[in-house]
């Protein structure tokens, strides 16, 4: 609009200049002169005049646009302020979250080692169930013998089973059992007769129990080394099929 507002008073000015070089000294004309000269100048003013509210009302708007671009922007950055509040807060949670998983993932690993320790102890109880099965097994399919302990002897009992090919040795509490099953019948002596003097003969006696294939044994040489050991000694035979312990 100023654009155009300058253009029209560039023509009112070279109108004005025609004018002026057209004009006759002729009083009539100079009058004329002078009304058309006042009416261009009022025109010019009356123009500039309108120059200026349009300036005017340029300038407001332009004040008006900037409060209102100011005005969205400030909004635009509140909400953008928002948004980051937001991402820090799940952010935040993020973390936390991670921090749970590793904390679980932890706790996860740990319960399986237990859960794999578990299995294994599991395993080796039935292994041991197991054997204890077969062993009951067998000795249910076994016969066997019970001897009482007299206590008023105040003495400790070991029961010796003798048979052809090998020397038995247990507690009264079965509590330990010693084989001495040697390649040779001497060899099974005399380690047995070995591990006898390590007895107390003050404490200990021995009670032998003799299998029909060990009864040769006992008579050729086992019950003279024995007896000269000098400790208390008990005997009884008993069946071959029959489990002592």
């Amino acid at each position: 609009m100023a654009s155009v507002i300058g253009i029209l008073f560039f023509v009112v000015l070279m109108m004005s200049l025609d004018i002026v070089e057209n004009a006759t000294a002729s009083d009539d004309d100079r009058q004329q002169f002078e009304t058309a000269k006042a009416e261009l100048q009022a025109n010019i003013q009356a123009l500039n005049n309108r120059r200026q509210a349009i300036l005017k009302e340029m300038a407001l708007l332009e004040k008006q646009i900037i409060i209102v671009s100011a005005k969205d922007d400030q909004d635009i950055l509140d909400e953008i302020g928002q948004y980051e509040r937001n991402l820090k807060v799940l952010y935040s949670q993020l973390e936390q979250n991670q921090i749970g998983a590793n904390e679980q993932s932890e706790k996860l690993e740990e319960n399986k080692k237990l859960y794999s320790k578990e299995v294994r102890q599991c395993d080796e109880s039935e292994r041991q169930i197991s054997e204890l099965k077969a062993q009951l097994a067998e000795q249910a399919s076994t016969p066997s013998l019970s001897y009482i302990i007299d206590g008023k002897l105040n003495m400790t009992p070991w029961l010796i089973e003798l048979t052809g090919n090998n020397i038995r040795v247990a507690s009264h509490d079965m509590a330990t059992i010693v084989e001495f099953n040697a390649l040779s019948h001497k060899s099974r002596e005399q380690i047995f007769t070995a591990w006898a003097k390590s007895r107390d003969i003050r404490s200990d006696y021995f009670v032998i129990l003799i299998k029909p294939s060990g009864w040769d044994v006992y008579e050729s040489s086992f019950r003279e080394n024995i007896f000269g050991l000098g400790f208390d000694i008990g005997m009884d035979l008993v069946p071959e099929e029959k489990r002592v312990f």
